[in-house]
Formats: C-alpha cells, structure tokens, sequence
C-alpha cells in the first residue's frame, strides 16, 4: 500500500453536544444536519448554512476566493437542497463546484485533492423523506462539530424568518461531470491499494449511491464483480415497488450471503446509502461481525509502533488482541469525528467504530466505505492466494460473544447524565469491579474485566439506551450479563422517572 498524504491537514477538534439552544427542532448527528425535506430541512435553511459555512471558508482562505466542492445523493429532494447550499456559498463569496450525483467518501476526497472544503447532501441510511448536510474540510474531515452545531442553529433560526434571496447567482459556479470525480477518486485508490491475485466479489448497493462507483472501484483492483441492487432509486423501491432499507444489517443481507454462497464468490460488500460505511459476509454468506472487520483492517494497516484507533463500544477482544501484539491502541468517545481526532492527536495509522465507519489516514479525511472494500478486497486476496479463505482467516482470531439490545428512554441526554448515569455507575462499582466512564456525545458508562464488557449509551436520534454485553467465554454469559444489564437498568430508569 501506498497511503502518502493528503493535499492539505486540518486539525480535529473536540466534539461538542450539538445541542440546540435557540430549541430548533432539528437532528444533529454529532457532526452533521438531518432533517426532513420540507419540514426541518428547507430550501432556506440549506441556504443559509451554505452562506455561513462559506463565510467561514472565506476566512480562513487567506484572502483567497476558495473552491467548494458540492455533491449530492440520490434522493429527491437532493438537487433542490443542493442548489440552495450552493446559492449560500456563492452569497458568501467562495466559488462553488457542483459534481453532480456524488457519494459522501468521494466528496470529502475531493474536497482535499480538488477543492479547498466540500458539502455533500444526503442522509446517508435514513428514509427517503430525510436529507441533510455533511460539510467538509481542506482534509477532507468534517468541520469542527461545535461550530458546525453552531451555524445549523442560526441556519434553522434564521431560515424560520427570513425568506430566500429570489436572485439566482451565477458568478463562481462552475461544474465537473460526477464520472470524472468519480474516476480520479477510483484511479488514485487504485494506485494506493494492489490485490494478491484476482478476486470474486459480489456487493449489495442497497438501491444507494454505491451503485455509481463500487464497481469500476473494484474492477480497478483486478476483481471479477457482481452487484445488487445497484440502481439507486430516489425512494429506496426496487422493481415491485419494495423498500429496500438502505441500512447494511445482517438482517437486510440475506440476499447478498445467497448470491456470495451460491455463485462461489470470495467475499460479499454491502454499503449503507451514501457509502461512507461497509459490512462484510465471509464466502459462506455469513454476516462478518463489525468488530471483527475492524481488526481485520487494523492489523493490516501500519506496524507495530504505529497507533490504531478504536471506540469505547469496541469488541474487548479486538482491544486486548491488538494490545497483547504490542500494538499501541488508543480509545476514544463513540463515533467516527472522536476516531478523527485521535488520528490524528496520535499519527494512528487506521482508525474505526464497529458499525462499519473506518478512517484511512493519508488518503482520506473522512469515513470511506470503498477504501475499505478495497483493502477488504486486498485481505480476502491474500488469504486466497495462500490457498484460504476469509471465513478461515476468521476463525484464527480469539472467540468473542456480543450481545445488544435497546431499551426505552424517552428522555434527554441530560436526564440520563443526571440521572440514569450515576446510578450504573455505582452498580458496576458493586458488582463488576473496575468502572470506566466518560461522558461523550451520546453519553457512554462502561465497565470492563479481563473476560467482560459492559456498556449502555443513549442513543439521541431515537431517545433509547443501547445495551451491549460482552463475554469472551461463552455466550450464556454474554446473555446472562445482558440479562442482569437490562434489568437494573429498567429498574434505574423507573426510579428516575
């Protein structure tokens, strides 16, 4: 592999809770706006945020006029909600680039490599009604969260108040077709990532933008392809009229595990709707747990001496074998921005969270699923090429069993800090020992022994506890630690009420 560096660095930042103040009814997802299309993400609100974030990119260009890359997902409202972030930016004095129909890791790519920031319009997994906003860096990351936060709220105050400029700008917009974006992305992946030896891959675009580029992406490789569902619909329907949820759960990759099991392919991809994320099935059509991809990339990537970069919820298995091989481990708050940030406070060299998001530093800032197709392609290729296949490969690393649910809320993450939190801290204290704590975005408590882990976390897209329980000796312990998570923690909800 040849990773080199990006055009340009920037500095990750601390996330902030991105919380509105002003009481704007809007998503905020650590680093990004969602919303729904007409509702709480309008055509003003798109512009408004173009026109601050491209303020702040015309601050910071130096006194240069600077180039913004905007790109957008299928959906459709995508080239409304596109048009009116590059009417802000233009307002704003920055140049505007529009590629088109681009997935996420592409537009963040180009946002180093063609451009000084980008924007890509989409709502990644969520349903067709929703959209919304990632702008990114001249690295390639996403912004600083809290100022981001900041700007979406005087974007939703001021899009409630004050109408659109009736004027269309043309001054500084300019356009590059998708294909040729797309195509230097690919040929510069390509040149950074070699396979063993040729390869049969099946993928699962899920009706998403994936179906534009993981094709030609893996064909560069040398791999033989075939693709499902690999023509993105606007509402995520296939030929009879079916929603087919863009979310890559085991549940939804039945179809992908058949076509891998029954035409002999070595390895199957799926990606979510806007391609920042990928999961795994191993050449018997069996789901490939997220955590186990993960150290499958961290181990490939960089030497002993060099950092890799996991999340609390993190399989302790994959942290104490990477530990256990001298391999210096750094663990940070849930969520791929904290990951970015640890990339780069570390000089890591690779950096995930186990829900299929992982970092590649030196090719790009941001969470890329085709990056890691790539190099998922380049393991499978090797283990070929020694005559084995992934699942064996697999079945080398220490056994683990994870277990999650969710559990009603229905509250703010600031009940559950005051009061949910304190409480499961003292009851790991009683009955687990060693408690380890911090308090992120989403509100993470978690203990952990040689053998068991345990976490809950408030989930602030749909106001529920996410329980995990994790047992490297069997699985009735998993599920008996579950078991006694769930019902203390229903108990302590109870009495908080």
């Amino acid at each position: 592999m040849r990773w080199g560096n990006r055009k340009k660095e920037s500095p990750r930042i601390a996330v902030g809770d991105g919380k509105s103040k002003m009481g704007a009814k809007h998503e905020s997802l650590m680093y990004n706006f969602r919303g729904v299309y007409g509702c709480t993400l309008t055509p003003a609100v798109a512009w408004r945020a173009g026109f601050h974030v491209g303020r702040h990119y015309h601050e910071t260009s130096g006194g240069q006029r600077p180039r913004v890359l905007v790109g957008s997902d299928h959906r459709f409202s995508g080239g409304v909600v596109k048009h009116f972030v590059i009417q802000g930016l233009l307002e704003a004095g920055c140049r505007a680039i529009d590629a088109g129909l681009v997935p996420t890791p592409v537009v963040s790519w180009a946002a180093s490599h063609l451009a000084d920031g980008g924007c890509a319009v989409t709502a990644s997994h969520n349903p067709p009604e929703y959209n919304g906003l990632k702008f990114f860096d001249n690295g390639g990351a996403v912004l600083h969260p809290d100022f981001e936060a900041m700007v979406l709220e005087r974007a939703v105050a001021e899009g409630r108040l004050e109408p659109v400029p009736q004027e269309v700008r043309t001054d500084g917009y300019e356009r590059i077709a998708p294909a040729e974006v797309m195509s230097s992305y690919a040929a510069d992946l390509a040149n950074r990532v070699q396979l063993a030896g040729p390869l049969k891959v099946a993928v699962d675009c899920r009706l998403g933008m994936a179906g534009l580029a993981a094709k030609d992406v893996l064909a560069r490789l040398g791999c033989t392809v075939e693709a499902l569902n690999d023509v993105p619909h606007p509402y995520f329907l296939d030929g009879a009229g079916r929603y087919v949820d863009p979310e890559p759960m085991p549940k939804n990759l039945q179809a992908l595990g058949e076509t891998v099991r029954e035409g002999g392919f070595n390895i199957g991809l799926a990606f979510d709707g806007d391609c920042d994320r990928v999961v795994v099935v191993d050449e018997t059509g069996s789901p490939v747990l997220d955590d186990v991809t993960l150290l499958l990339l961290a181990r490939a990537l960089g030497d002993a001496g060099q950092t890799r970069v996991i999340t609390m919820d993190t399989s302790l298995m994959v942290e104490k074998w990477l530990r256990e091989r001298g391999h210096a481990v750094r663990v940070t708050p849930v969520g791929d921005p904290y990951v970015a940030q640890g990339i780069a406070a570390s000089n890591a060299s690779f950096g995930g969270v186990p829900n299929g998001h992982y970092l590649f530093p030196g090719f790009n800032g941001y969470s890329d699923g085709f990056c890691a197709a790539a190099m998922l392609a380049r393991i499978a290729s090797e283990a070929k090429a020694q005559g084995r296949s992934l699942s064996s490969l697999i079945s080398e690393l220490p056994p683990t069993h994870i277990l999650k649910t969710k559990r009603p809320f229905g509250r703010s993450q600031g009940q559950f800090v005051r009061h949910v939190a304190p409480a499961l801290r003292r009851l790991f204290r009683r009955t687990r020992g060693a408690v380890d704590y911090m308090q992120t975005d989403d509100a993470v408590v978690a203990c952990s022994s040689e053998t068991k882990k345990a976490l809950v976390r408030y989930n602030r897209w749909d106001h529920r506890l996410n329980v995990q329980a994790e047992s490297l000796v069997s699985a009735q312990e998993a599920q008996s630690n579950l078991d006694e998570m769930v019902r203390a923690l229903d108990a302590t909800v109870a009495q908080s009420a």
